[in-house]
């Protein structure tokens, strides 16, 4: 990755081993351009980076590079740098503090960085569909001197209780809750993917909670669409041990990641039950349908909105993230984060700081 938090696209393969000496692994390269898209653990004899002693590692074969639209480059190899650059670290090494509130009736948490700057506006970040607030661990600590910064798990996802239905409304009231329980008026929020559509609803139906929505990359119904269908998966098994469980976190959409940022949203995506290591989101959620709203909707917002739209996303095509921005009076956008990905904090994390910087401004 580069200085600005780009991938960069011509580093070889890099794979994460654990030596039983050294948990946090030492690393392998290879030159293999057939690596499989989906992530699996692979065992081999190999010898530690630290101590050269032997031993059998697993290690992980992350996805082929992308070119700058998202598909597969042509070397095929992954672009993976196996250390984390140091403005990673430094907004890791944040502190941050949970909160619960209540939300129709079930508990909804949310984490602050510095909940006690009651001086500063308040900004929140909202993730996406079976995501967590800790997708924007290294992201939000960027806006602490200037904003109190708050993310929140939407319920059924993260930290946040379980429902036993969730009906159409029900992460709008979620993310509601957490303005009202932060309690300095109107609030900033910035939004991704579902997170995003329900920020866009909450904007019409709750306008005197939020000055500013910030949405990024999300996608809406507009007149003429169709329900996209839904898979149904049978419900996850959990898995026997962590090594196991952190190899099969995928992204969907799948993009391009670093090692180390994959890693950190593995670990943080996973609980512990007493069956084994399991996803920390509702399996309910799995056969919900994503896709909300419509665009009369759209058409009564008043709070300002800015709408960010990743050039290669596969979620929303540039044609409808402008077809969305017409419909909200006054938006501003769409404005195209170049060679982004649809996770674009995952791709592009310090272009998207930028860039929410100057929307801040």
């Amino acid at each position: 990755m580069d200085q600005r938090g780009r991938v960069s696209r011509r580093s070889r393969c890099a794979f994460r081993t654990w030596c039983p000496a050294h948990p946090d692994g030492g690393l392998d390269r290879c030159e293999s351009t057939t690596h499989p898209t989906r992530i699996a653990v692979v065992a081999k004899q190999s010898i530690c980076r630290r101590c050269e002693k032997s031993f059998v590692c697993h290690f992980v074969p992350h996805r082929p590079s992308v070119n700058r639209c998202g598909q597969a480059s042509g070397n095929g190899r992954s672009t993976m740098n196996d250390r984390a650059p140091s403005w990673f670290d430094g907004a890791m090494t944040q502190p941050r503090r949970s909160h619960f509130t209540e939300g129709s009736g079930v508990t909804v948490h949310y984490v602050s960085w510095n909940a006690a700057d009651t001086a500063k506006p308040p900004l929140v970040f909202a993730h996406g569909f079976l995501g967590h607030a800790h997708w924007w661990d290294f992201i939000a600590p960027f806006f602490t001197d200037r904003f109190r910064v708050f993310a929140l798990d939407f319920s059924g996802m993260g930290d946040s209780a379980y429902r036993q239905e969730y009906s159409a409304g029900v992460f709008v009231r979620d993310l509601v809750a957490v303005v009202d329980a932060i309690g300095s008026g109107p609030c900033v929020v910035v939004g991704h993917s579902f997170g995003g559509s329900r920020l866009l609803q909450a904007c019409a139906t709750f306008p005197d909670r939020l000055s500013h929505a910030i949405v990024l990359d999300s996608y809406f119904m507009l007149r003429g669409d169709n329900l996209p269908t839904v898979e149904r998966r049978p419900p996850p098994r959990p898995y026997p041990d962590w090594h196991t469980a952190v190899s099969r976190f995928r992204l969907i959409p799948g993009q391009d990641c670093e090692p180390w940022l994959l890693e950190h949203l593995a670990q943080t995506s996973l609980r512990r039950t007493a069956d084994g290591w399991v996803w920390r989101f509702d399996p309910k959620l799995r056969v919900l349908q994503p896709v909300e709203g419509e665009e009369d909707l759209l058409n009564r917002i008043t709070v300002p909105v800015s709408y960010v739209h990743a050039e290669c996303s596969s979620v929303v095509s540039a044609d409808r993230a402008r077809r969305i921005v017409d419909a909200i009076p006054g938006a501003k956008g769409p404005i195209t984060m170049p060679s982004a990905g649809h996770h674009m904090m995952l791709d592009q994390p310090l272009a998207l700081v930028s860039l929410l910087r100057a929307l801040l401004a």
